[in-house]
């Protein structure tokens, strides 16, 4: 799972605990998973088309559009993240039959359509003004929907200028369970390392997330590579894969550390569900995105109390304060992002208070009880 999976995933078990009834709807991705299972207590659905496939969220949409058409009688609100294209056959099912429908956007340019232009126009093969087109009557569709659920200070702003009314829009992050992102002791940190093969007594700075170039990835093993040089006791490990996902640059980050040798300072775990364990035993969270919606990530490592490296884009942008509860540094600025490293791993005084204000500012912000409760009065009294 992504963390748009992730986050639907801990939201609809909170929801759950607090008497919401929950009906997952998603795709079918594999011919050997069921069409209908209960995972941790959510009742999920599957629905066609079957396989892998650059274009199966669009080919998705009549599936969609059937199915809600047929479960009409059994949900009142109709709740979708990542709306670019599963956004349309739930406004159209919602002006039906009168339900209410929620549009989240996890991603920049949902609304504006910036996402998928390139996919529509080019990889298709498409004329440039077809897309325009359909982004006209798609949006007009859209914005009957009853609210949009905004995560950044950029995705209200791409809603407004796309003609979404202020009134409809609703700001409301993503929530982490602070319990289980929480702090180590020094005892439990060395027992997680021995645990995960990490190494005992070095600086260990950790990336979570998928291994894709836009991630920053590319840029971050080049800059490590002249960490370790002066820093040859630092390591990083980079917890994740890259996945189906077009931009995936996992081979090209291991065919780099190969070639330079950084074998000894660069560990790749691959995916893992352990994410929370490597999270409490590194040092610092390292997450040099270049054009970030939210980031889940970010707040999971706030809550386990370490100082955050992370770009002015984005979400990023709007939870960290600058030397208050981490650090900022420019968009694939090679020196910017080197010198921050150096920085926490030279001062652990700075690290350590930064880490500490990034836990209370998980814990006042960040709480998905506290989201959940949000979301819920969402649901039933629309404001």
């Amino acid at each position: 799972m992504g963390g748009v999976e992730t986050q639907a995933k801990t939201l609809a078990k909170k929801l759950m605990e607090n008497g919401v009834e929950i009906l997952v709807i998603t795709r079918q991705r594999t011919s050997n998973l069921k069409k209908k299972e209960t995972i941790d207590g959510i009742p999920v659905t599957r629905i066609p088309p079957i396989g892998p496939g650059k274009f199966r969220r669009w080919e998705m949409m009549p599936f969609a559009f059937l199915y809600l058409l047929k479960m009409r009688r059994k949900y009142d609100v109709l709740f979708v993240p990542a709306f670019r294209t599963l956004g349309l056959p739930a406004v159209i099912v919602s002006i039906l039959f009168k339900k209410k429908c929620i549009l989240k956007a996890e991603n920049n340019g949902e609304m504006s359509g910036e996402f998928f232009e390139i996919g529509f126009s080019k990889k298709l093969g498409l004329p440039i003004n077809y897309f325009k087109i359909f982004l006209l009557l798609r949006n007009r569709l859209l914005r009957r929907a009853n609210y949009f659920i905004s995560f950044s200070s950029q995705i209200s702003d791409e809603l407004k200028s796309n003609q979404v009314p202020g009134y409809k829009i609703v700001e409301l992050p993503n929530g982490i369970d602070i319990n289980k992102f929480s702090p180590s002791s020094p005892d439990e940190k060395i027992k997680l390392r021995q645990k995960l093969g990490i190494p005992e007594n070095k600086v260990i700075a950790v990336f979570t997330g998928r291994l894709v170039s836009w991630k920053g990835l590319p840029l971050l093993v080049r800059v490590w590579s002249k960490v370790v040089s002066n820093n040859p006791d630092a390591v990083l490990v980079l917890v994740g894969g890259g996945g189906e996902d077009i931009h995936n640059c996992e081979d090209d980050l291991r065919n780099f550390v190969g070639d330079n040798n950084l074998e000894a300072n660069v560990i790749f775990t691959g995916n893992v569900e352990n994410v929370t364990e490597y999270l409490k035993s590194a040092d610092i969270f390292v997450f040099p995105s270049e054009n970030e919606a939210f980031g889940n990530s970010i707040i999971e490592a706030m809550a386990c109390g370490l100082p955050v490296i992370t770009t002015r884009t984005g979400g990023p942008k709007d939870i960290i304060t600058e030397n208050e509860n981490g650090l900022k540094v420019t968009a694939n600025d090679f020196n910017e992002l080197h010198d921050a490293i150096n920085t926490l791993i030279k001062d652990r005084n700075l690290g350590s208070k930064l880490g500490q204000n990034a836990r209370s500012t998980a814990q006042e912000k960040y709480s998905i009880d506290t989201i959940t409760r949000k979301y819920i009065q969402l649901f039933i009294s629309g404001s």
